[in-house]
């Protein structure tokens, strides 16, 4: 019979230990397609930032074109208003000169009026008055010589007319040829501004993706870590278990030195039930997988009591589990105790049931302070309330 129970007890950790290899195997897998969309990940960053780089050199170059031109604009603006001050200038000249020429050609005009429609008479008297024939070649010359300037005044200021007209449209051309420029300059602002804001936009939208691809980096690389931890786990149960299989096929017999379990467990601490046992959304690794204990919430640091008498067979770091105690009591049956912050005992050491055995924390995969129970007939995990009082 004993014999029979042990090449049971052999079979079940041999199954045991194929489902842990290809657990093993399938983390290898996720592990491996993290890592490829992790470099992928990282790749599309890598370009996105380059495409950013570049943008910010576009940037800076078109802000320095822009600055170029919005000067040049300025100084066509100055040129522009010192040409409108010479055009005004020249134009109050030229209304000088046109208002000269107007008051000259009243004054020809009067004079011609008083001497040909009513001032004749005038004229000849003055000659007919002459003293002699001398005076009256004086008085005759004299009058041709008023005659003469009145001309030659009147010349001289429609060629001064002509001079100053031809100055304000000569400042005139070169004023619409400067507000010509500075239009095609503020076309130019215009149009450096608009792609400038294209830039800026672009820039923004691949900095968003990099925010995104960065998101989705940090998101993979916890899945990575997940993922790792839960190969660590795997294997150190696969360890655990390779080493109580050897056992089992070197010796004929186990729980040598202290009594067998005789079904009755106490609570290892007290506290609210978190996770009960069966499948669940695991919290960290998220995914759907058997939870092989129960969550009993208690402060870290409680004390941790040995669910009943057995041998201490594995007392360390125990992969996900954190620091974990592992006590055989005999029969097939074992417990767990996981994510303690320190331990009590040591592997090879007798407990009591009881007796304390570790100290409650968060070590391993454990989003808070808990103590993980489990117990195990000949190996497999199976609902620890079945057992509890």
């Amino acid at each position: 019979m004993a014999s029979t129970a042990l090449a049971s007890q052999l079979s079940d950790k041999q199954k045991q230990l194929g489902d842990v290899k290809a657990q093993i195997q399938a983390n290898k897998q996720k592990l491996s397609d993290a890592n490829q969309r992790e470099a992928d990940a990282l790749n599309a960053i890598k370009l996105s930032d380059e495409k950013v780089t570049q943008l910010q050199t576009d940037l800076m170059n078109l802000q320095k074109e822009l600055d170029q031109t919005t000067a040049k604009r300025q100084s066509v603006e100055v040129q522009l208003n010192e040409t409108q001050k010479r055009l005004d200038a020249a134009q109050a000249e030229l209304n000088s000169a046109q208002g000269q020429l107007s008051q000259r050609r009243m004054a020809y005009n009067k004079r011609l009026n008083n001497i040909y429609m009513g001032g004749g008479q005038n004229v000849l008297e003055v000659l007919l008055s002459s003293k002699n024939l001398a005076d009256l070649f004086e008085r005759t010359s004299f009058i041709s010589m008023i005659a003469e300037n009145d001309a030659k005044l009147i010349l001289e200021i429609k060629k001064l007319t002509k001079t100053v007209s031809d100055k304000v449209a000569e400042i005139d051309s070169q004023k619409k040829d400067l507000a010509k420029q500075r239009q095609a300059l503020v076309d130019q602002e215009n149009h450096m501004v608009a792609v400038k804001n294209q830039i800026t936009a672009t820039q923004k939208q691949f900095q968003s993706e990099i925010d995104s691809q960065k998101a989705l980096l940090a998101q993979i690389q916890k899945q990575k870590t997940d993922i790792e931890a839960a190969e660590d786990m795997a294997l150190a149960s696969e360890n655990m278990l390779t080493n109580q299989i050897k056992a089992l096929e070197s010796s004929g017999q186990v729980s040598r030195g202290f009594s067998r379990y005789n079904g009755q467990f106490i609570w290892p601490v007290h506290g609210p039930i978190s996770s009960p046992f069966g499948y669940r959304f695991h919290p960290i690794l998220g995914v759907w997988r058997m939870h092989t204990g129960i969550d009993i919430v208690v402060d870290s640091g409680t004390p941790v009591h040995a669910a009943a008498t057995g041998k201490v067979i594995i007392a360390g770091w125990y992969g996900g589990y954190g620091y974990a105690v592992v006590i055989d009591h005999g029969g097939g049956y074992s417990t767990l105790y996981g994510h303690n912050s320190s331990l009590a005992v040591s592997v090879g050491q007798q407990v009591s049931q009881g007796q304390v055995i570790s100290y409650s924390g968060m070590t391993g995969l454990a989003t808070g302070p808990h103590v993980h129970f489990e117990v195990r007939v000949n190996g497999n995990p199976v609902d620890p309330m079945k057992y509890l009082p």
